[in-house]
């Protein structure tokens, strides 16, 4: 059967009403705690209180700190001063803002300047946006008329060769110029320090006029003079002294052992700090011929063994003339003659009395020719 929801309420209801209540409910037990348990319990009341009390302390002084913190420097930002743009402004107005701006009016030049009406701000130091402390002075450069004479030359522009970039750019604002710095390597002269300029010294320019200066990088070293005859220890020495360094590469030389006979690189060259210079290093493995003229074969080896010559009579190539003046037997021929070319072959040949001739640097391992007077 199905009952509705009102119906079914009304059973449970009625079922409710006629149900038996027991006389009295059940009761636990009571849980019997001792006296000392409770002693203990009352003693953490205070401390599990001033724990609590001690966080929350904690916490709003925490707040506190961040608040502060996080709260700008008065003192620091009210010593600020934005210096104004005044340029273009009448002198009056111009004071009249640097006085607003918590700043001090400074040093008043007047310039002339064609075309800008008197009285009016031409140029400022600091300028414009610049972040001053309040009570700095800003000076102002201030328009005057200008005669036709002079015109065209109202500032003199200074010597800044030999100054750095940063004492030029000083020089220049003093004086109401704008600079432009030009890096080249090094020609010479010190590194960093101004070459050229443009416009030259001493030329008459307008205010804001736009003076470019070249300025040799320091990063650029010039190859050094001297090196050439310098041992190779004492030329690496003096390329390090101007941040090179020394590549060596041996060649046959005449010169001592280890002797710079020349650089790759020609002297003055600028390069860059660090690069690496070929030096020519001699082996002495040459040596110039003496006059062997007039000396016998014997005689001749020896001198020429003393020269650092390292043959024998073997690499003699050995050729007669003959001749009638006993005094020039066995010795070397000093000129040219006719001789008859060797193995017999019947065939004769103008040759000089030595091969190589002197004065020519050879290698110390070199075959001579030579032509010995013989007795008709």
């Amino acid at each position: 059967m199905n009952e509705t929801i009102e119906e079914q309420l009304r059973r449970v209801l009625a079922q409710s009403a006629t149900a038996e209540v027991p006389d009295a409910l059940p009761i636990p037990p009571l849980r019997q705690v001792d006296e000392l348990t409770v002693r203990r319990r009352r003693r953490l009341v205070p401390v599990i209180s001033g724990i609590a009390a001690a966080a929350i302390i904690t916490l709003i002084a925490t707040a506190a700190l961040l608040l502060h913190t996080n709260q700008p420097d008065e003192s620091v930002s009210a010593a600020r001063a934005v210096t104004p743009q005044l340029v273009g402004l009448s002198l009056v107005e111009a004071e009249a803002d640097i006085t607003a701006a918590g700043l001090t009016v400074g040093t008043l030049t007047s310039v002339e300047s064609a075309g800008t009406p008197k009285g009016q701000v031409i140029a400022q130091q600091p300028s414009g946006g610049t972040v001053s402390v309040k009570g700095d002075l800003v000076d102002l450069q201030v328009s005057a008329e200008a005669t036709t004479a002079n015109a065209s030359a109202l500032i003199t522009v200074p010597d800044l060769r030999a100054s750095t970039a940063t004492e030029a750019t000083a020089q220049l604002t003093k004086l109401y110029l704008v600079i432009k710095v030009v890096i080249v390597p090094s020609t010479g002269g010190k590194k960093g320090h101004v070459v050229r300029q443009d416009p030259e010294p001493n030329a008459k320019v307008s205010v804001g006029t736009v003076v470019t200066v070249t300025v040799t990088d320091p990063n650029f070293t010039d190859v050094p003079q001297g090196l050439v005859g310098m041992t190779y220890d004492q030329a690496v020495a003096t390329l390090k002294s101007v941040k090179l360094t020394a590549i060596p590469a041996l060649v046959d030389s005449t010169q001592p052992v280890n002797t710079v006979v020349g650089v790759k690189v020609a002297v003055g060259t600028s390069v860059v700090q660090g690069s690496p210079i070929a030096l020519q290093i001699s082996n002495n493995q040459l040596f110039i011929v003496p006059k062997l003229a007039n000396l016998t074969s014997a005689e001749a080896i020896a001198k020429l063994a003393s020269l650092g010559w390292t043959g024998s009579a073997s690499s003699l190539k050995l050729y007669t003339t003959p001749t009638s003046d006993r005094m020039l037997v066995g010795k070397i021929a000093g000129e040219s003659h006719t001789v008859i070319t060797p193995k017999g072959g019947g065939g004769t040949v103008q040759m000089p009395g030595q091969a190589p001739p002197p004065g020519t640097p050879v290698r110390k391992s070199t075959s001579f020719t030579i032509i010995v007077y013989v007795m008709k």
